[in-house]
């Protein structure tokens, strides 16, 4: 995987203006950066969902009505913001986290179709969640709402992956892959929070969803 952006690496450097070897590093970062995190070095996963955000920062300043790049940076968001949650640093979590947020939800406001905005929207609530849960607080106020709990977080998260199962675009699509295990691994965290908190209702939670539209032929 080091070799592969090594070698998407070189190939950008050769043409800074070539936007599509950018991206390629890009993806090569975060993919590296979730491989790191899975095999348990955090701080090595860290700097490269940085050096991926610099990526999606540029790509996303250089056109900012394309949804592609506005998508990417709120992924490169999400991933850091649970990192650093992961390690301790849950203020900067917190800040990333909202940025993605908001980033996701004006683009889900814009176009409740794209499914790829709708399972990214999913996957920053469930950042949200993590910090939540990782601090010592019961809720912690996110992208400039009342403080929420974990499980509101949660909820949110799966009610929109849950609607894109139920209207069979869940599996692919997205910027991801990997997009059932998601829906499991949050449904697991919702059902956790549930029994470690209390049963709580939408209104509670100020459960709000962008609706998602099937788009017609």
């Amino acid at each position: 995987m080091r070799t592969a952006l090594a070698i998407r690496e070189e190939i950008a450097d050769q043409d800074p203006t070539n936007r599509q070897a950018a991206i390629d590093v890009m993806f090569g970062r975060l993919e590296l950066g979730q491989a790191l995190t899975e095999g348990g070095s955090p701080s090595e996963a860290a700097e490269q969902f940085r050096a991926a955000l610099v990526v999606c920062e540029t790509l996303a300043a250089s056109d900012p009505d394309y949804v592609f790049y506005r998508l990417s940076l709120a992924l490169a968001l999400s991933r850091l913001a649970q990192n650093l949650a992961g390690a301790g640093q849950r203020d900067e979590g917190a800040r990333l986290a909202s940025r993605a947020i908001e980033i996701l939800e004006r683009a889900a406001g814009a176009d409740p179709t794209d499914a790829r905005v709708q399972f990214e929207l999913a996957m920053a609530y469930a950042a949200a969640g993590d910090i939540v849960s990782l601090s010592n607080s019961h809720a912690v106020a996110i992208s400039g709402e009342a403080p929420r709990s974990a499980g509101c977080w949660y909820q949110r998260s799966h009610a929109i992956m849950a609607a894109l199962r139920d209207t069979g675009r869940l599996a692919g699509g997205t910027l991801n892959g990997g997009e059932l295990a998601k829906l499991i691994e949050i449904q697991q965290k919702f059902s956790s929070s549930i029994r470690q908190k209390g049963t709580f209702g939408a209104p509670t939670c100020g459960l709000t969803i962008v609706p998602i539209l099937v788009p017609r032929d």
